[in-house]
């Protein structure tokens, strides 16, 4: 899904950011100066976290998923009578918690969320 603003111009940004604070860090304890080299495409590239890596590794194009996330399961929006809600349930005890939430707790022992 596309978002509204330029994200690799601000994650290049903070990533400026962060250099610039360890090359200041290096210059108090050596009193050495930094070079400070970023790209636009080296951040969005390292910002695509563990799609690109697996990508990498493996040779596996990743599959769309729309918002559906590859954290945990489930993660993506769901489309509910009033408005859509996005969950995450990150690992089992947030998944149970959620079940109890939804009145759900049947879900607990299906074999599909196992």
């Amino acid at each position: 899904m596309k978002v509204g603003v330029s994200m690799v111009d601000i994650l290049t940004g903070l990533y400026a950011a962060t250099a610039v604070l360890a090359a200041l860090r290096h210059r108090d304890a050596t009193g050495e100066g930094q070079f400070v080299d970023l790209s636009l495409l080296d951040c969005g590239l390292a910002s695509l976290s563990h799609f690109a890596m697996n990508y990498l590794v493996s040779g596996e194009v990743p599959r769309r998923r729309g918002n559906g996330g590859y954290g945990g399961i489930p993660s993506q929006a769901f489309q509910c009578a009033d408005k859509p809600l996005f969950l995450v349930a990150g690992n089992d005890k947030q998944f149970a918690a959620f079940c109890a939430a939804a009145d759900r707790t049947d879900l607990l022992q299906d074999p599909r969320f196992a």
